[in-house]
């Protein structure tokens, strides 16, 4: 085929069916018409809750960068990637420094501009960190949460629940692959889990020594390796079974219950547990805390107030101790839900009768697509034959849309982009 492109850098804000071609308008008003359209426009671009200027989304860093000084006190909600990238961008965007010392631990150098940083989460701790990869062998073969295994569930019955039908056979397999690196009985599935419940809330003391030793051990686990530490062993387990989940979801089996439950419960877990940092993300972050440029004073899911032109954390522990601080300003360290990208573009608004994906009620705000990732009208039926989407705007009807790929291990978003490529080049020559 004779293929030319053309790069047309222009926000497209209305989308409009006419026969057999589709008319864009972008937002200067210019106009294209093409055959087919492929939607894949990732994250939306969050609003902010109110209109005060010292609020600010991640999509803002660098303009509230120019107001920032070193007396300046920033709220940071989330202590997942983004979190990395934006105390980074206060540190070392400001001229901090890190090295090593002789003892080869990291030091930070504040260069005296970064301001104070206050971080937190529902769970009070960051994310865990990725552990390094010492050999080049292949993934490990799952012996237990198997695509033959899940199968046959599937065809077993029609309302499915992930906690009782497919996490028994998930739980089996991580127990067997850490204990594989660690020994017969030294797997503790809760603190695999859920290792905020072994951290103290009695007092900031504790839970500020608790803490710093956890993110110390998860480090050294970091540095021994994937293959040679059980935890980390088990937590890239879960990345390489991504497929075999998708299997899970995709069939659209489980109950309206069960799918929120995974994607609001189980999701996050397992990325908190398998889509961390690199390591020496970790390691410069204890150089911060080290450095008192960083503060968990309030790490531990506070209660967050607005007064003037401050905003005020409060934690509360179990014996009665607040810790309170002010902020000058609030940074959000998440990225957008899908349903932003469906309700606030200008784009999506524009198409009349889509179909949002819908499990029984069970609505996650992202469009509806069939096999070949047309999008659905309201009736269940193709919108139009040219009108694709693929990507964070079809979660639901998908899985964790974007996976990098690995040695064995293709990436969906590569695979789904094919058959999108395929089937248009094959509608277009016929």
């Amino acid at each position: 085929m004779n293929i030319k492109y053309q790069i047309i850098i222009e926000e497209v804000t209305n989308l409009v069916k006419i026969e057999h071609y589709f008319k864009l308008t972008t937002k200067t008003n210019q106009e294209f018409y093409t055959k087919k359209v492929v939607l894949c426009t990732g994250h939306g671009n969050s609003q902010l809750l109110h209109c005060n200027k010292k609020f600010s989304k991640i999509l803002n860093l660098n303009h509230l960068k120019r107001s920032i000084n070193p007396q300046s006190k920033i709220l940071i909600k989330g202590m997942g990637l983004v979190m990395f990238d934006i105390i980074s961008e206060l540190t070392e965007g400001f001229g901090g420094k890190f090295i090593k010392s002789l003892d080869d631990n990291l030091i930070y150098i504040p260069s005296g501009l970064e301001p104070k940083i206050y971080l937190y989460s529902r769970s009070g701790l960051p994310l865990s960190g990725k552990g390094c990869k010492n050999s080049l062998s292949l993934p490990h073969k799952p012996q237990f949460f198997t695509i033959n295994n899940i199968h046959a569930i599937i065809e077993s019955k029609d309302n499915l629940d992930f906690d009782e039908d497919f996490l028994p056979l998930l739980l089996k397999e991580v127990t067997y692959r850490f204990e594989e690196i660690e020994g017969v009985g030294s797997f503790n599935v809760d603190h695999f889990f859920y290792p905020q419940n072994y951290i103290s809330k009695n007092n900031y003391h504790d839970f500020y020594h608790q803490t710093v030793e956890y993110i110390v051990a998860d480090l050294k686990a970091c540095k021994k390796g994937i293959f040679q530490n059980g935890t980390k062993a088990a937590g890239e387990l879960i990345r390489d079974l991504r497929d075999n989940l998708r299997l899970c979801i995709e069939q659209k089996k489980l109950s309206s219950l069960s799918h929120q439950k995974f994607l609001n419960h189980w999701n996050v877990i397992f990325n908190k547990i398998c889509v961390g940092p690199p390591h020496f993300r970790i390691e410069q972050l204890l150089a911060l805390i080290d450095s008192k440029v960083v503060s968990l004073e309030v790490a531990y899911n506070p209660q967050i107030m607005e007064k003037e032109d401050k905003f005020f954390a409060v934690s509360n522990f179990t014996n009665g101790q607040a810790n309170q601080i002010d902020a000058d300003y609030f940074i959000e360290a998440s990225i957008p839900e899908v349903e932003h990208v469906v309700e606030s573009s200008p784009l999506w608004m524009s198409l009349d009768s889509v179909s949002l994906f819908n499990n029984k009620g069970y609505r996650t705000g992202g469009v509806d697509i069939d096999d070949s990732s047309r999008v659905k009208n309201i009736s269940g039926n193709v919108y139009h034959d040219g009108l694709y989407a693929f990507g964070i705007p079809t979660e639901g009807s998908k899985y964790f849309t974007y996976v990098l790929p690995r040695p064995d291990i293709p990436s969906t978003f590569l695979k789904d982009s094919n058959i999108i490529a395929e089937h248009i080049i094959k509608s277009l020559t016929h």
